[in-house]
């Protein structure tokens, strides 16, 4: 079924009811975050900024016992900017850093800030839809895709997904980030 006919607000609708309907999602989340483990990419970053999953997107979480493990920084995002859809990322530790906060979504309390000129940063994107190209179709904030803006050349990405959430083909608009690698299970 093709998806160009739909408007971005369809699209979302629908790939969010069909998210919510995968069976074995905590399984599959596992196995999408084992792979992310034995990725070049994981492995050879310094930092990994991920995300804190909200309802039945890919549960990231184990990431940061892992990160912590391999000697890596672990950050989540934290909105700073409601206006201008902004956010920064916080370094993470232990989960009692983390809190309810903005749209219910689990961020950092507090923390060191993640600086956006580091290299050897790794970004786990989250995302409702993706296509093959790289496009990808979040809740619609565009928080991302602004905080990729800045640090675009020295943070690699990657997306990490249930094979359902693949649409056929998603519009890129000029102010979306195409994402670098992606894992699908």
């Amino acid at each position: 079924m093709s998806e160009k006919g739909l408007s971005e607000q369809e699209l979302r609708r629908k790939m969010l009811k069909i998210r919510d309907r995968i069976p074995n999602r905590g399984e599959r989340s596992n196995s999408l975050v084992q792979r992310l483990l034995n990725s070049e990419e994981y492995k050879e970053s310094n930092h990994v900024l991920s995300y804190a999953p909200i309802h039945s997107e890919v549960d990231t979480m184990f990431l940061l016992e892992a990160a912590f493990q391999d000697r890596k920084g672990f950050y989540l995002p934290k909105v700073t900017d409601r206006i201008n859809h902004k956010m920064d990322f916080y370094k993470v530790e232990h989960r009692e850093q983390i809190r309810i906060g903005y749209r219910n979504i689990r961020e950092p309390i507090s923390g060191i800030l993640f600086d956006r000129k580091q290299e050897g940063a790794l970004m786990i994107v989250p995302c409702v839809a993706f296509d093959r190209r790289g496009t990808r179709l979040g809740y619609g904030g565009g928080y991302y895709d602004r905080y990729l803006q800045d640090c675009e050349k020295q943070t690699k990405t990657i997306l990490v997904a249930f094979r359902e959430q693949e649409a056929e083909y998603i519009e890129r608009k000029k102010y979306d980030i195409p994402i670098g690698k992606q894992i699908i299970g």
